[in-house]
């Protein structure tokens, strides 16, 4: 019997948005059958992250661009798959000269040339239209508007030099979206990382609570070199390339052992973190958005009808599931709210927990599902089981293990909840352009949620905690 073949990899048009260096014009390619923005064809994800399709364009053209943002992205309504993107780009090669088949094309001439693809001509206007006025949308990143690139340049430069170093070339784009942009420096000394981060209603500062943060608990979190909180900019340290998710079983047991400590003993210091820059969301406070929740899904989520009213019909039963929880004994504490294996490296044997814009004072358990939720683990539930008891015996203060395993039970439904949440508010205070950055966790928690839902009202487990 033969094995059935692997589906060839899905492939990607990536097109660019580059600006002429002083007019509002954009550059074409002319082609035997149209007007083409600059694009390549790969089945590489990454190249919608910045540094590697800008390379790409250096590669093609000999330009020297950094990315913006992505402009709009194509979104196939057969399966829901994106299949092309348009990216928008800042020049940074004022000199440069185009090819012979490359113009640079201003918006009137734009409005009537045959283009390859003519679908994108609205977005193309529009782009240009921003280009000569300078309005942009109030709700677009820092990072995502030109001349930005600069200023971060200038300050990591400044705060290099205070420490006696140095960058050696120009900083390089690792990432680049809109629920951050992180850049990565070379120095004699090593590499640095830069990360910028939004302004949003359940985001943490980042900068300022990892700083507070890696005084606390200076063996589990990281200090930044330098932080202009103002900005949500931090400078840190290279980490190494020891991700959580490359490691052994001994990295694991080592992280569930920190994250527990780590978090019991931030139970009483609640009102510091909170001081801090910790975002309170208790559980009282997670009950209370359950509405907010609703509008959001019916708005942005791809749910179908029956799930919107199904969720709608669950409403007041996940109130009762937050007060519940509320109720089991186990007290708020410090929450990472994003805590996976691609967010912990080990450094001499220990987890180093990075990425905290999700900081804030909620139920700790939320942080143990999504720690333990990798395909890994859940193809070995014995182990999986193994490190949940692990975690959950630095809670005995607590209750009982059989108790503590029903409230980690119930965490799990209440913690998808939480998270949820936590898209809604980030897929409403974004531009229209990269909300399906957002939408798809949305949708993604929502339907967990369901599932969750669905599960414990079949064997009543939820109302076994208290």
């Amino acid at each position: 019997m033969s094995l059935p073949t692997a589906p060839p990899p899905l492939l990607r048009d990536y097109y660019a948005l580059i600006p002429h260096p002083q007019a509002a014009q954009v550059l074409l390619l002319q082609q035997a059958t149209g007007w083409s923005l600059p694009h390549c064809r790969t089945a590489d994800r990454e190249l919608l992250g910045g540094a590697p399709f800008c390379r790409h364009l250096r590669a093609q053209l000999g330009i020297t661009a950094t990315q913006l943002r992505v402009a709009t992205v194509y979104v196939d309504p057969a399966d829901g798959r994106w299949r092309w993107a348009m990216i928008a780009l800042e020049n940074h090669s004022p000199a440069w000269t185009p090819p012979p088949d490359a113009h640079w094309v201003d918006r009137a001439t734009v409005a009537y040339l045959p283009l390859t693809q003519p679908e994108q001509r609205a977005t193309i206007l529009d782009w240009l239209i921003e280009i000569k006025t300078g309005v942009v949308p109030t709700l677009r990143s820092p990072w995502a508007r030109p001349g930005w690139w600069a200023a971060i340049h200038s300050w990591v430069a400044d705060a290099l030099t205070q420490q006696g170093r140095a960058l050696i070339g120009p900083l390089e784009q690792r990432k680049t979206w809109s629920v951050s942009c992180l850049l990565r420096g070379r120095t004699a000394a090593g590499a640095v990382y830069v990360k910028a981060a939004p302004a949003l209603p359940l985001f943490a500062n980042e900068s300022a609570i990892t700083a507070h943060l890696g005084a606390m608990y200076p063996a589990w979190v990281p200090t930044p070199l330098a932080l202009d909180a103002g900005r949500r900019w931090m400078l840190l340290e290279d980490f190494g390339d020891d991700l959580l998710y490359t490691a052994d079983a001994g990295a694991w047991e080592a992280t569930v052992d920190a994250v527990a400590a780590l978090q019991v003993q931030s139970v009483g210091h609640v009102d510091s973190l909170l001081a801090a820059g910790c975002l309170d969301r208790r559980l009282d406070r997670l009950a209370a958005q359950i509405p907010f929740l609703l509008e959001q899904t019916h708005v942005f989520a791809g749910l179908e009808p029956t799930e919107l009213a199904t969720l709608e019909a669950a409403a007041p039963q996940l109130a009762a599931y937050c007060a519940q929880l509320a109720r089991s004994g186990v007290p708020p504490a410090l929450l990472h709210g994003d805590l996976h294996d691609h967010n912990i490296t080990m450094r001499a044997g220990q987890p180093l927990i990075f990425d905290w814009s999700d900081a804030c004072i909620a139920h700790p358990f939320f942080d143990l599902t999504t720690l333990l939720s990798t395909d890994y683990l859940d193809a070995h539930p014995a182990v999986q089981t193994a490190l949940r008891d692990r975690y959950l015996a630095h809670w005995a203060a607590y209750g009982s293990p059989v108790q503590l395993q029903r409230i980690a039970d119930l965490a799990a439904l209440v913690g998808t909840l939480h998270h949820a949440v936590s898209y809604a508010a980030g897929v409403s205070n974004v531009e229209p352009p990269v909300v399906w950055e957002w939408n798809v966790g949305l949708t993604m928690f929502v339907r967990q949620l369901l599932q969750l839902l669905a599960a414990a009202a079949a064997s009543s487990s939820p109302a076994r905690v208290v």
